[in-house]
C-alpha cells in the first residue's frame, strides 16, 4: 500500500484554550514497498504522523490516504478495515500483553478483525518463526518469558494479520545493541520477504541509513527534508541545526574519501592507506 499525506494539520485538544498544533500542512508520499524512515528530536511530530496511519487520530484539514483507504476531517467508516491492513508496534510492545497464554494473545487480533481462526492457528507456527521464538512457548503465559521474549510475542500479534503497512514506533526503546541489531534484522526481513510498506521512526541515524529506501525529517511539525539516506545525510550543517546528528560511519567513509580522493567502493586495494585514514579519523575524534 502507498502512503500520501496532502496538507495535513493535526492539532491536539482542538477548539479548547489549551490547543496545540503538531503537524503543520504535511504533504509528502510512501511508495508501496518502500522502508521509509522518519527522523526528528523529540517534540518534532514523529508520533502523531504515525497514528494517522491505523486512524488512531485523523486530519484537522487535509488528507491521508493508505491505498484505498482515505482519512479527513469527516466521519471515517473505514477505520476498522484500515486497521486490518496496518500494523503498528509501538515503543514497548511488551506493555500491551495482557492473555492467559501467549497463544490466546497472539490470535487476538484476527480474533477481533474476524479472520479464521482456524487457519490462523495453522500459521502460528510460522510467525513464531519468523519472530525468532519456539512453538513451545505457545501454551505459556507471556509474563512467564523474557523481556525479549515479551516483545517478540508482541510484535507477533501484530505481523499474524499479515499487514500491508508495517508502522513501528522507536521498536528497539530499551534494548541493548545486540537486542537491537536482533530486532532491526528481524523487520528487515519481514520487510523484504512481504513487500510490505514499511515505516519506522527512530532516534538512531544509523538504523535510517542502514534499512531505509527514504528518509523524512520532522521538524515542529514539519517535513523539513525528504530523500534519500545517503543524499539527505550529506547535509550535515543543517540536520545539525534542528539538532540531528549524521551517522558515524557515514562522517567515517565521507572522510576516508576526502582523504584519498576516491570513494570507499572504488579503493578497496589500498586497504592500508585506509587503514591509517582511519586512525586519523579515530585521532581526530578523540581531539574534538
Amino acid at each position: 500500500m502507498d502512503i500520501t499525506f496532502k496538507e495535513v494539520d493535526y492539532i491536539y485538544q482542538y477548539n479548547t484554550p489549551f490547543e496545540h498544533q503538531a503537524l503543520h500542512n504535511l504533504s509528502f508520499h510512501i511508495p508501496s514497498g518502500s522502508f521509509t524512515a522518519i527522523i526528528g528530536h523529540t517534540g518534532s511530530g514523529k508520533s502523531t504522523l504515525i497514528q494517522h496511519l491505523n486512524g488512531l487520530i485523523k486530519p484537522i484539514q487535509g488528507e491521508v490516504t493508505i491505498g484505498e483507504f482515505t482519512l479527513s476531517s469527516e466521519k471515517n467508516h473505514q477505520v476498522k478495515d484500515l486497521r486490518k491492513h496496518v500494523g503498528v508496534v509501538f515503543q514497548y510492545p511488551e506493555h500491551q500483553l495482557f492473555e492467559e497464554t501467549v497463544k490466546k494473545d497472539i490470535l487476538f487480533g484476527p480474533k477481533n478483525f474476524g479472520f479464521d481462526l482456524d487457519r490462523k492457528e495453522d500459521e502460528l507456527a510460522d510467525v513464531l518463526n519468523n519472530v525468532g521464538l519456539p512453538v513451545d512457548v505457545l501454551d505459556r503465559s507471556p509474563f512467564e518469558l523474557s523481556g525479549g521474549q515479551m516483545r517478540r510475542v508482541a510484535i507477533a500479534g501484530v505481523i499474524v494479520l499479515e499487514p500491508s503497512v508495517l508502522v513501528l514506533d522507536e521498536p528497539t526503546a530499551g534494548l541493548d545493541p545486540l537486542g537491537r541489531s536482533q530486532m532491526l534484522k528481524l523487520f528487515s526481513h519481514l520487510h523484504q520477504s512481504r513487500q510490505q510498506t514499511t515505516v519506522l521512526v527512530t532516534h538512531h541515524m544509523e538504523d535510517a541509513l542502514a534499512y531505509a529506501d527514504q528518509v523524512i525529517v520532522m521538524n515542529q511539525g514539519k517535513v523539513e527534508m525528504i530523500g534519500e539516506p545517503k543524499e539527505l545525510f550529506k547535509k550535515k550543517e543543517r540536520l545539525r541545526d534542528i539538532g540531528l546528528d549524521i551517522p558515524e560511519v557515514f562522517e567515517c567513509a565521507n572522510y576516508i574519501e576526502n582523504k584519498l580522493g576516491v570513494s570507499v567502493n572504488e579503493c578497496q586495494s589500498n586497504m592500508e592507506g585506509i587503514s591509517q585514514v582511519l586512525v586519523d579519523f579515530v585521532k581526530a575524534g578523540a581531539r574534538s
